[in-house]
């Protein structure tokens, strides 16, 4: 055998030895790089996802339920800043600034079942939630380790996070009461969705909630009112208050503010409240009659500066219409009593809680809807002509006092 052709034979074979080699250790490289990659994929992942729930969870705190732009904008960047103090894949995490709501982090609606971006809610479909999520334009990618020697490019992370506001109780309290009294309730009055009626002889006026009215020799009266007022106190007295169209009471006062009617509280055709942004909630005690008549919206929110006819969140709203005569059935038109009075084109909204001694009567020709409580210890008529009095629970079921709650 020709020596010189046994060697190239043998060099061959080596050198077919040594590319079997190489794409071995491309193989494995490419498998370790695999693993590598899904490790620092799913490591990513669940940062960026502890991110935008913690992200949510603080921005749903600081959101509440609220149409307030402001509120709104506050919450969003609250998220953001919780956001962006996490880390993922070794790397604080990057989410864009939301100056609208259009970004990564959004306010909205959620219904149940799913998130709808936007910043005006209504009664069923409240702004009750915020989502922090990766959009498609936007992308958040996994830096891989030396797997992109290879060719293989950053992964994309797939995450959302949604916390929202929820009140499993169905309504204003535990029991979803909305009408409570120890008389009787005419078929024309009813409770909204969510809502219940309890008629129960055995309540006292005690366990109704019933309040008499304070004493209040410490305050000094401003009269009879009958036309607009501002108060800028926590509390103030009135020997009574007919409130005529466009008369209007603006509370400038901080905390809780309690206004005291000594005589009768009469409000006709208005919006009769204006609660500044530092009021926390309003309480009334009105000694005689609460009488509501004409087209009335009741709606304790706050007026935008720059747009009066803006209105921001609801206040809660109490009023306690109440004799002196404590403990004692009140049936009648007279102290403790509460009438609506609304014409043929009228409607009365309100959102509130009121508790009276006496009966509740609607004697007008159209409809009153409550949005909140109403409490007597007498009976709750509707006597007017195709009048009825509705009243719903003051919190829809996607918008209480529960804890917030996190979904993905």
């Amino acid at each position: 055998m020709d020596t010189t052709r046994k060697m190239n034979l043998f060099g061959n074979r080596r050198g077919s030895v040594v590319v079997f080699v190489i794409v071995g250790i491309m193989m494995m490289l490419s498998i370790v790089a695999g693993v590598v990659n899904v490790g620092m994929l799913y490591e990513s992942k669940r940062g960026y996802q502890n991110a935008a729930d913690a992200a949510a969870l603080a921005g749903i705190v600081s959101l509440g339920c609220s149409t307030d732009t402001t509120v709104q904008k506050n919450a969003r960047e609250m998220a953001y800043k919780v956001a962006n103090k996490n880390k993922a894949g070794g790397s604080f995490v990057d989410f864009s600034y939301p100056d609208a709501n259009d970004g990564e982090i959004q306010v909205g609606n959620w219904n149940g079942t799913s998130f709808s971006p936007t910043i005006t809610g209504t009664k069923t479909d409240p702004v009750n939630a915020i989502r922090v999520q990766n959009l498609s334009n936007n992308t958040k990618t996994v830096r891989t380790f030396f797997a992109k020697v290879l060719g293989i490019s950053p992964s994309p992370i797939g995450f959302s996070a949604v916390a929202y506001n929820s009140d499993d109780s169905g309504g204003s309290g535990d029991s979803g009461e909305v009408i409570l009294t120890n008389g009787h309730v005419d078929p024309d009055v009813t409770a909204g969705p969510g809502g219940t009626i309890r008629q129960d002889q055995r309540l006292t006026d005690a366990a109704l909630g019933l309040k008499t009215f304070p004493n209040t020799g410490s305050l000094d009266s401003r009269g009879s009112l009958s036309q607009s007022d501002t108060v800028s106190t926590t509390s103030v007295l009135y020997d009574s208050v007919n409130l005529r169209h466009g008369e209007q009471i603006t509370f400038t006062g901080t905390g809780d503010v309690t206004l005291y009617v000594a005589g009768d509280f009469t409000i006709s055709d208005t919006n009769p409240f204006i609660i500044g942004s530092s009021v926390t909630s309003l309480t009334i005690y009105v000694k005689g009659v609460l009488t509501i008549k004409g087209n009335v919206n009741i709606n304790t929110g706050t007026a935008a500066s720059a747009n009066n006819n803006k209105v921001y969140p609801t206040k809660p709203l109490s009023i306690y219409v109440a004799n002196n005569n404590y403990g004692e059935h009140n049936n009648e038109n007279n102290n403790g009593a509460v009438v609506f009075q609304s014409g043929e084109h009228d409607n009365i909204n309100m959102n509130s809680v009121i508790y009276a001694h006496g009966q509740i009567n609607g004697s007008g020709n159209n409809d009153v809807t409550v949005t909140g409580k109403l409490v007597s210890s007498g009976d709750i008529t509707s006597s007017g002509h195709n009048s009825k009095i509705t009243v719903n629970p003051a919190s829809s079921s996607k918008c209480g006092n529960s804890p917030p709650k996190l979904v993905h």
